[in-house]
């Protein structure tokens, strides 16, 4: 189930790299319990993680994901990479460019990187 990040209440700059770089994120946790044929209380049974937070993560409303929570559903589904779980994209023409970027600057930041930190630490401070 595809999650909608634009609705996201972290900071300004973490929107800003949401809304430029427009990742299309998929939460699979419905796909693999149903796969599995388990409900969301066998879920809530197997990693204590409460119904309501398996409820969000499965229909893709949690937009913060806690990292234990994480590893729990992974161990109790017996999932030994996080892709099975959680698939994350990227447009073609971010790709493309950080690809070029990388190459051009192996090491520390790009000037483009540089110019992103800038403005968001620029925007951060006038608020």
């Amino acid at each position: 189930m595809e999650m909608n990040l634009v609705r996201t209440n972290g900071s300004d700059a973490i929107t800003e790299g949401l809304q430029r770089y427009q990742p299309v994120v998929r939460f699979k946790l419905a796909e693999v319990m149903q796969e599995r044929q388990l409900t969301q209380s066998d879920l809530h049974k197997l990693t204590g993680i409460r119904l309501a937070t398996i409820s969000e993560m499965a229909n893709a409303k949690k937009l913060s994901i806690n990292v234990a929570h994480l590893v729990a559903l992974m161990s109790a589904l017996r999932i030994q990479d996080v892709r099975e779980l959680v698939d994350i994209q990227f447009n073609e023409e971010a790709i493309s460019n950080w690809d070029q970027e990388r190459k051009e600057y192996p090491t520390g930041l790009s000037p483009k990187q540089k110019e992103e930190m800038l403005e968001a630490f620029t925007n951060a401070n006038q608020r």
